[in-house]
């Protein structure tokens, strides 16, 4: 009778913990938590500098608030494709948000964007990119698709939390960290314009009346009476507060991609501590807003100083797979004022 007792006394410890083990692994398994194939699905870090040091912002991006967010209308669900594969990403309202529709209705924006960067830094897995103007993330989500670190650095609320979001459904915790702040060159609160409606991408930081370069005078021109009359004050940050935060000190070097619809030249002038550090390979500008302004002048007599120098490669990287060896336009600094939308600044060659 006792070695019957026993039996089963060892038959239901090993129940129970066949039991345990099999919960834990479901857990393991399931929680949004976990990290397997060497992805993260916990919330994204994210930081905004806040007057006179980074803070990690438990607001904007809390899984908890971003389900509750996912029932609303402006929160879709797209799929960019590309040559280096499909990813989905949450998307704007694509009745009001031109890089939402493109997405939406083509699988695709600007594909040029990711082509280039990608053509200079394939070669060196150590280079790390950092994406300024981030907006819903269709660079960055690429980028960390590939097995790169990249800092996204986005100002608007809306923007930040479906960039989040994409973090999350992604599982790249680990490889996208969030910068919620503008970017200026100095700490002062900025005032930030949004459209009317839901068009987020084209948002930007107000320069003032003052400034005849001011690109609310180009926007009015392209879109007419499309911007709320009151701005919003954003928190500022510098692009040399970036090299104080961890991530970026875990990147060996770095490349720049900017996009914030005019105040690009702001942006550099808070960014001499970062060039100094040998740490830049190359840097990818939206070029529209600075043809024949005084602000394009200071670009170019800042990218001088550092030792870059300027690239066309839209037209050659609008096919990835057959153009990536093709070399991009050397541009004349004369003709800066017809340059093409983006261009790309590399180091000097010796």
């Amino acid at each position: 009778m006792g070695n019957i007792r026993r039996s089963k006394y060892s038959i239901q410890v090993g129940f129970v913990l066949l039991t345990l083990f099999l919960i834990s692994l479901f857990v393991y398994k399931v929680s949004p938590g976990l990290r397997r194939s060497g992805r993260s699905y916990d919330d994204p870090a994210i930081y905004t500098f806040n007057d006179v040091a980074w803070n990690q912002n438990a607001t904007v991006c809390k899984m908890e608030k971003i389900h509750q967010l996912k029932s609303k209308h402006y929160f879709q669900k797209g799929v960019i494709k590309s040559d280096f594969g499909k990813i989905q990403l949450y998307i704007n309202d694509p009745k009001e948000d031109i890089v939402s529709r493109d997405i939406y209705d083509k699988n695709v924006w600007e594909p040029w964007g990711i082509n280039t960067i990608y053509k200079y830094i394939r070669h060196d897995p150590s280079i790390g990119v950092i994406d300024m103007g981030a907006n819903i993330g269709v660079i960055a989500l690429q980028l960390a698709s590939m097995g790169r670190k990249v800092i996204a650095i986005e100002p608007t609320p809306q923007n930040t939390q479906h960039l989040c979001a994409s973090i999350i459904e992604n599982g790249f915790s680990d490889h996208i960290t969030v910068v919620h702040n503008a970017l200026s060159n100095d700490h002062k609160d900025v005032p930030f314009a949004f459209p009317k409606k839901g068009e987020y991408a084209l948002g930007f930081v107000e320069q003032g009346k003052q400034d005849k370069d001011d690109v609310v005078q180009e926007m009015s021109k392209l879109w007419g009476n499309f911007y709320n009359k009151n701005t919003i004050l954003l928190k500022a940050a510098k692009l040399d507060d970036i090299m104080t935060l961890r991530e970026f000190k875990a990147m060996p070097k770095v490349f720049l991609k900017i996009d914030v619809q005019g105040f690009e030249h702001k942006v550099f002038e808070g960014a001499e501590k970062l060039f100094q550090s040998g740490k830049v390979t190359g840097i990818y500008i939206e070029w529209y807003y600075h043809r024949d302004t005084s602000s394009g002048k200071y670009l170019l007599q800042k990218f001088q100083e550092w030792d870059f120098e300027p690239f066309y490669c839209n037209d050659v990287l609008k096919d990835v797979s057959s153009n990536l060896d093709t070399p991009c336009e050397n541009l004349d600094v004369k003709k800066s004022g017809s340059w093409g939308a983006d261009v790309v600044f590399l180091p000097r060659r010796k």
